[in-house]
C-alpha cells in the first residue's frame, strides 16, 4: 500500500471511530435516562397508541375516555377539570384523544417498523433513531462542503467539526428525556438536516431536478413533524435563483420538482387535519388538554422575542464546583414579560457554543472565489442561514424558552459555524503566517472544545432529569467527574466537616438578627444567625433558600465574653458523590448531609432532621467569629425520620386544631423540588378536606368530610412511597399509584396519584420541611404517630 492510501485508510478509520463513539454517547445517554427498552411488549406512549388507531381504522389514539370527561361541560378549563381525569398534552376532540405532535415519526418509522416486524418501536428508539440521523446527516453536509470548497484545510477540523455537530446539536439534550415532546423536534432536525443535503447535492449535482425534488420532499416531512418549519418552505427555490442567475433563464422544470412535492404533502397534512378537527390548518393545539386553557393562551407574541432571544443566545451559566458543574444563571429570574409562561433549563448559545457565533463569518466563505462556484455555495448558504434565522426569530416569538427548542435551530447554527470556521482557517492561511497562524488554530480548537464540554455537561444537567430518572447512575458519572474538585480541593487545602468557632455577640434590641457566617453563594446560601429575644436570650438558627429556616431554644449568654459554637450541616460537607464519602454507608452519608445540629458551649441548642442545605460553597465569616475551624467529619448518630418507612400506610392520632383555618401538612415525603405533601384544610369548624400537593402538578383535593373538632380522630395514610423499603429503588423517580386517608376506620378518600420515590430520611409527620407553597409551616394541633399498619 502506497503511503498516500495508507494516511487515507487511517483518515477513514478515525471519521468512522469518531462517528462511533458519538453514537455510542447518544446509545447510553438514552439507555441512562432510566427507562427501559421493552421490544416485544405493548407500547404505552401517546404515538405508538396512535399507530394503535391506525391500525384499528381511526386517526385518534386508540385509547378508552374516561366518562366523567366525557360530561364535562367545559373539559379543556383545567380549573373545572379534575386533575388526572385526562392524558396530559393530548388533543381531545369529539370525545376522542388526538395528537397535535406531527405525524411524520409515525408514518416514517414508527409505523413501517410495526408492520414490518410486528413489533413496537419504543419511543426512546425513535428519539434516539431520529437524532443519529441528523447527526450523521450533518457529518455528511460538513464533509461535503470541506472536501469541495475547502480541500486545504487540516484534518483536525474535519475530526472536531464532527464531534461539534454530534454534541452542540444539543441532541443529547433531546435524548436525555426521550419522550412524546422529544420525538417531533428530533424528527423535524433530521429531516431539516437531510434537505440541507439534498439541497448541496443539487447544486452540483447534474440532475438538479431530482436531487430538488428530494430535498422538498425531506423539508415537507419536517413540517410534518414541526409545523413551524413551513415558514422555511419557500428557501427550497433558492437553488432555481441561483441556477437562474448563472443561465439567465428561469428553471421552470427545477421549479415544479420542488413545489409539488411540497404541495402534495401540504395537502395531506391538510386532509390529515380536516378529517379530525374539521379544519385544514388545525392541528390540534386548540383542543390540547394541559395546566392551563390552551384556546385561550396567547402562544406567540412580539413582546416574546427580546426575553426569549437573551435566554437562547446570551444568557450566562451559573458555574458550581461540582458535578454537573452548571446551573441556572441569575438571568434565569429576571422578569418575564405578560403573558409569558415557562423558562426551561436554558443556557445561551452564543456565549456557551461559541462556534455558532463564527455563522455570522460564513459569508467569508464566498472570498476569492470563481463566479460559478461562488453563486452555488452563496445559494447554500443563504438556505442555511434562512432556516437558521428563521426558526430562531420563530421560537424567539413563543411565549416558553425550553431547552429542547433549542434543538429547532442549534444543528443549523453549529453547521453554519464550522463553514464559518474553514473560511477564517483558510483566510488566516493565506494571510497571516506563523505563529500567528498556530495561535488562531489553538482560538478555533478552544472554541470547540469547550462547546463541546459544555453540550455534554448540559446533558447531564438538564432539568435535573438524570438525576431524578436514574439516580444510582448519576451518582456513579458524578463520583467520577468530582475527582477533579476533590484534587483542587486538596490542592489548595480546603476542608469539608463541621465547623467550630469562638463567636462574641453584641447586646441588641429584641428581635435583632446578627449573621455569623455564610455557606455558599447569593440567594442559594445558608446563613447561620443569632437571632436576639426581648428577654434578653439567644435563639441559633441558620436561614436557607433550600427548605425551611431553623431555629433552637433560647439559651442565655454572656455578651462580655466568647461562646464555642459547633454546627453542623449539608452545606458544610461535600455532596453525597465526592470521593470523601468513599466507605461510607449511604444512609449514613443521607443522614449526615440532611441533620442540621448546633451546640452553645457543648450545649445542644437545635437537632434537626430532615433539613435541606444548600449547595456546598465558600465559608464567609462575619466580625462577630473571631476562630473558625473544621472538624473531622465522621458518621453520626441515625436520622430520627417517621419511622414508617417499608410499611405502606402509617396511623396518627390527630387533636385537630380549635381554630385553624387554611391548609396544614400531615405528611410529607421528599424534598424541595421533589416532594408529595398530604394536608388537612379546614373548611369550617366540623368539615374538613384531605389535599395532596405533588410538586408540580395541580393540587388534589377530597369531597368535604366532616370531622369533630371536640375530640381525636385516627387518620390513616396510606401511600405506594411509604412501601418503599431502607433502600428505594434507584431506578424509579416515581411510583404510581394510589392515596388512601382513612378517618376513624373509615376510607375518606381514595385518589390515583404519583409519587416521588422518596429514602426514609425524607418522610416526616406534621412539618413542612420541603418548603412546599400548598400547606403551612406545621399542623398546629396535636399529632402523634401510633406505629405502623396495613394499608386500608
Amino acid at each position: 500500500m502506497r503511503p498516500r492510501d495508507a494516511s487515507e485508510v487511517l483518515k477513514s478509520v478515525l471519521l468512522v471511530a469518531t462517528i462511533g463513539l458519538v453514537g455510542v454517547f447518544y446509545v447510553w445517554t438514552v439507555r441512562s435516562n432510566g427507562t427501559p427498552w421493552k421490544f416485544g411488549r405493548p407500547q404505552k406512549d401517546y404515538y405508538n397508541l396512535l399507530i394503535d388507531g391506525f391500525l384499528a381504522g381511526q386517526l385518534a389514539m386508540k385509547v378508552d375516555v374516561p366518562p366523567a370527561l366525557l360530561q364535562l361541560a367545559d373539559p379543556y378549563d383545567p380549573r373545572t377539570r379534575p386533575p388526572g381525569l385526562a392524558l396530559h398534552d393530548a388533543s381531545f376532540f369529539r370525545g376522542k384523544y388526538y395528537l397535535y405532535f406531527g405525524v411524520a415519526p409515525v408514518v416514517t418509522l414508527m409505523l413501517p417498523f410495526r408492520l414490518l416486524t410486528g413489533v413496537a418501536l419504543p419511543e426512546a428508539v425513535a428519539v434516539l433513531a431520529f437524532v443519529g440521523l441528523g447527526f450523521v446527516t450533518g457529518a455528511a453536509v460538513w464533509l461535503e462542503l470541506r472536501r469541495r470548497y475547502f480541500p486545504a484545510s487540516g484534518d483536525w477540523l474535519a475530526l472536531g467539526g464532527v464531534v461539534v455537530l454530534g454534541t452542540a446539536n444539543l441532541g443529547p439534550v433531546l435524548l436525555r428525556r426521550p419522550q412524546v415532546w422529544e420525538l417531533p423536534i428530533a424528527a423535524g432536525y433530521a429531516f431539516v438536516t437531510l434537505a440541507l443535503w439534498a439541497l448541496l447535492r443539487s447544486l452540483h449535482a447534474g440532475r438538479r431536478a431530482g436531487w430538488l425534488a428530494l430535498a422538498a420532499v425531506f423539508l415537507g416531512l419536517a413540517v410534518a413533524s414541526r409545523p413551524l418549519y413551513v415558514i422555511v418552505t419557500p428557501l427550497v427555490l433558492l437553488p432555481a435563483v441561483a441556477r437562474w442567475r448563472e443561465t439567465g433563464r428561469w428553471p421552470w422544470r427545477e421549479t415544479w420538482s420542488a413545489v409539488v412535492p411540497l404541495a402534495a404533502i401540504g395537502l395531506a397534512l391538510a386532509g390529515y387535519n380536516q378529517a379530525r378537527f374539521g379544519s385544514p390548518l388545525q392541528f390540534g393545539q386548540s383542543y390540547q388538554l394541559s395546566l392551563d386553557y390552551e384556546a385561550r393562551q396567547p402562544h406567540f407574541g412580539w413582546r416574546y422575542g427580546p426575553y426569549n432571544l437573551r435566554a437562547y443566545f446570551f444568557s450566562g451559566a451559573g458555574w458550581t464546583r461540582y458535578f454537573p458543574f452548571v446551573s441556572p444563571g441569575p438571568g434565569a429570574a429576571a422578569p418575564k414579560p405578560s403573558g409569558y409562561q415557562v423558562r426551561g433549563d436554558v443556557y445561551g448559545l452564543a456565549w456557551h457554543v461559541p462556534i455558532v457565533l463564527l455563522a455570522l463569518l460564513a459569508p467569508l466563505a464566498l472570498w476569492r472565489r470563481a463566479a460559478e462556484e461562488r453563486r452555488r455555495l452563496a445559494a447554500w448558504l443563504a438556505v442555511a442561514g434562512g432556516v437558521a434565522v428563521l426558526t430562531a426569530g420563530f421560537m424567539a416569538c413563543f411565549f416558553s424558552a425550553l431547552p429542547r427548542y433549542l434543538v429547532d435551530f442549534a444543528p443549523t447554527l453549529a453547521l453554519l459555524g464550522l463553514v464559518g470556521s474553514l473560511a477564517v482557517d483558510r483566510w488566516w492561511r493565506e494571510r497571516v503566517g506563523g505563529r500567528a497562524r498556530a495561535l488562531g488554530a489553538i482560538v478555533l480548537a478552544l472554541a470547540g472544545a469547550y462547546g463541546i464540554g459544555f453540550a455534554v455537561l448540559f446533558s447531564f444537567r438538564v432539568e435535573g432529569y438524570f438525576a431524578e430518572r436514574n439516580p444510582a447512575e448519576y451518582r456513579r458519572v458524578a463520583r467520577w467527574f468530582n475527582h477533579l474538585p476533590a484534587w483542587v480541593d486538596r490542592w489548595s487545602g480546603r476542608d469539608y466537616g463541621p465547623l467550630e468557632m469562638s463567636v462574641r455577640l453584641s447586646p441588641a434590641p429584641g428581635n435583632t438578627r446578627q449573621e455569623l457566617l455564610r455557606v455558599g453563594e447569593g440567594l442559594e446560601a445558608d446563613r447561620l444567625i443569632a437571632r436576639c429575644r426581648d428577654d434578653g436570650r439567644v435563639e441559633f438558627g441558620v436561614d436557607s433558600a433550600h427548605g425551611l429556616p431553623a431555629f433552637g431554644e433560647p439559651v442565655t449568654l454572656d455578651f462580655a465574653a466568647e461562646h464555642r459554637l459547633r454546627v453542623s450541616m449539608g452545606s458544610l460537607l461535600p455532596p453525597d458523590t465526592y470521593p470523601s464519602w468513599s466507605g461510607w454507608r449511604e444512609a449514613d452519608v443521607r443522614a449526615a448531609t440532611l441533620r442540621l445540629r448546633i451546640e452553645c458551649d457543648g450545649r445542644v441548642v437545635l437537632d434537626t432532621s430532615p433539613w435541606f442545605a444548600g449547595e456546598p460553597g465558600p465559608v464567609r465569616t462575619r466580625r462577630a467569629v473571631t476562630r473558625v475551624t473544621h472538624a473531622p467529619m465522621v458518621p453520626g448518630p441515625a436520622a430520627d425520620h417517621a419511622g414508617v418507612a417499608g410499611t405502606g400506610a402509617v396511623k396518627l392520632v390527630v387533636a385537630l386544631p380549635a381554630a385553624a383555618t387554611g391548609r396544614e401538612p400531615l405528611l410529607v415525603l421528599g424534598h424541595p423540588g421533589a416532594a408529595d405533601f398530604v394536608c388537612i384544610e379546614y373548611v369550617n369548624t366540623d368539615t374538613v378536606r384531605f389535599a395532596l400537593d405533588h410538586w408540580g402538578s395541580p393540587l388534589r383535593q377530597s369531597e368535604p368530610v366532616p370531622l369533630d373538632r371536640g375530640r381525636p380522630h385516627e387518620i390513616t395514610i396510606a401511600a405506594d412511597s411509604l412501601a418503599v423499603g431502607p433502600e428505594p429503588d434507584e431506578h424509579r423517580h416515581v411510583w404510581i399509584g394510589a392515596l388512601v386517608v382513612a378517618v376513624d376506620g373509615r376510607v375518606a378518600w381514595r385518589q390515583p396519584a404519583d409519587f416521588f420515590n422518596v429514602p426514609p430520611e425524607e418522610i416526616v409527620v406534621g412539618r413542612n420541611v420541603a418548603g412546599g407553597t400548598a400547606c403551612a409551616r406545621e399542623f398546629s394541633g396535636n399529632l402523634q404517630v401510633v406505629g405502623r399498619v396495613t394499608p386500608p
